[in-house]
């Protein structure tokens, strides 16, 4: 099942938040971010998330906590994550066989195509 129909808005708040300055070490004011994740068209929860603008790691926070909510909303729709994963925003069966290439390496591990074959040495 695809996930992948859903939309990011950003809105500022009124409220500041006070950091620590990565470079100096001082305490700096910034306006608080409300991120929110809803679904086009599966019934859902809408998701939040906060964080402080032009933080240091905006976008690796934001592809975190997009994964959770991925996650989350696969267990919403009934998914149970013993069996299913999400992958790269499609909820995928774990194990399952998907084209032949992975039962040929299933067949020949070690194929030519994976490692290149060596010499025996003299011990």
């Amino acid at each position: 099942m695809d996930l992948s129909d859903f939309e990011i808005t950003i809105e500022p708040l009124n409220e500041k938040v006070t950091h620590a300055n990565p470079s100096t070490g001082e305490t700096e004011e910034a306006v608080e971010m409300k991120i929110t994740w809803k679904h086009n068209t599966l019934d859902v929860s809408e998701l939040n998330f906060y964080l402080r603008e032009n933080h240091v790691n905006w976008n690796d926070k934001l592809n975190m906590r997009e994964q959770e909510i991925l996650n989350i909303w696969m267990e919403e729709l009934g998914y149970d994550k013993q069996y299913y994963k999400i992958s790269g925003k499609i909820i995928t069966e774990n194990g399952k066989i998907e084209d032949d290439s992975q039962v040929e390496n299933w067949l020949k591990p070690n194929g030519i195509q994976s490692v290149e074959p060596t010499d025996v040495g003299e011990i």
